[in-house]
């Protein structure tokens, strides 16, 4: 694979977004509670929630995988916590690190909170 880029996520970048998670969606079984609808309208929501982050991953100009997550105080935490709601690489992708890369930087995101 080429060289890879991770950055956090932009409103250019919903609409690949979108269709990498849609891309994900038709490729389960179950997706009971999924609601496809909501996707874009979601992203947008992350995009301004001080807690809520997505980071995407490019090659050759192509967002091609992304990690959203939350930080949140705990009851067992000094430090805020992080929760990974969705992680999706292309299928294209898939098998090529993109995802171990996505949680590695999210982790160091993590660590400058």
């Amino acid at each position: 694979m080429n060289h890879v880029v991770i950055m956090k996520a932009t409103q250019s970048d919903l609409s690949t977004i979108y269709e990498l998670a849609i891309e994900l969606v038709e490729s389960v079984k179950d997706v009971e509670g999924v609601a496809k609808d909501v996707v874009y309208q979601n992203c947008q929501n992350a995009l301004t929630n001080p807690n809520s982050y997505i980071l995407v991953t490019e090659t050759e100009g192509k967002v091609i995988g992304f990690i959203s997550f939350m930080t949140r105080k705990t009851i067992m935490h000094s430090h805020p916590c992080a929760l990974i709601d969705e992680l999706v690489a292309s299928k294209r992708y898939r098998r090529k690190g993109v995802g171990k890369e996505l949680i590695n930087v999210a982790i160091e995101e993590c660590k400058m909170l």
